[in-house]
């Protein structure tokens, strides 16, 4: 996927990127009383909900996911190279006001590949986007589920319960039936013993 400069590529799939974070967040009304990992996850998912909207990073079967339920703050990239990185960004350097620290999170985008134009703010600045790898199992990893597939999947659990029962009903049915037969065969033969 060809990114123009200035742009950062979200890939059809898991993505993976370094975010620098503020170490100090500004104080926001919406963020009083939310944690600073619940920040960066509403960050980046509205980074991407606002510059990429051809991006699907929420259950689209789940009006209530929250902003940023999908975001996942990882330990690190595991091995995966930089696609992109904010020094290649042009234009006048990207600056946080304060002291930060780079933090790895991870998402799945079920929409095309896409791109938007490098995310940040004053309390959040996208360093690095890495790029899949199917040798990693940061993003080569199943695709998350969503409502749809967990009320698929419970149709079929559910389909599949009813299977056995009915199976079981007939298999007892039967035996029953076959005991009353050889019942039945052996007060004849009772009968004409006497």
């Amino acid at each position: 996927m060809t990114v123009d400069p200035g742009f950062a590529p979200i890939f059809h799939g898991w993505n993976v990127w370094d975010v620098f974070a503020k170490n100090d967040l500004d104080t926001e009304i919406g963020g009083i009383g939310v944690s600073p990992d619940r920040r960066l996850r509403i960050w980046v998912d509205n980074s991407i909900r606002e510059g990429a909207p051809a991006a699907e990073v929420a259950d689209p079967a789940n009006p209530l996911t929250l902003v940023g339920g999908t975001i996942e703050i990882i330990q690190n990239a595991g091995g995966l190279q930089a696609t992109l990185r904010k020094e290649s960004v042009p234009g006048p350097a990207i600056l946080l006001d304060g002291p930060a620290t780079v933090h790895t999170v991870r998402f799945f985008n079920r929409g095309p590949a896409t791109a938007l134009s490098w995310p940040h703010n004053d309390n959040f600045l996208l360093d690095a986007v890495y790029q899949p790898s199917t040798a990693s199992p940061i993003t080569n990893a199943p695709e998350p589920g969503t409502l749809a597939g967990s009320v698929n999947d419970a149709a079929a659990a559910a389909a599949k319960t009813t299977k056995t029962v009915v199976t079981i009903v007939v298999v007892v049915a039967g035996a029953g039936a076959l005991l009353w037969v050889l019942s039945q065969a052996n007060k004849g033969r009772r009968r004409y013993a006497a």
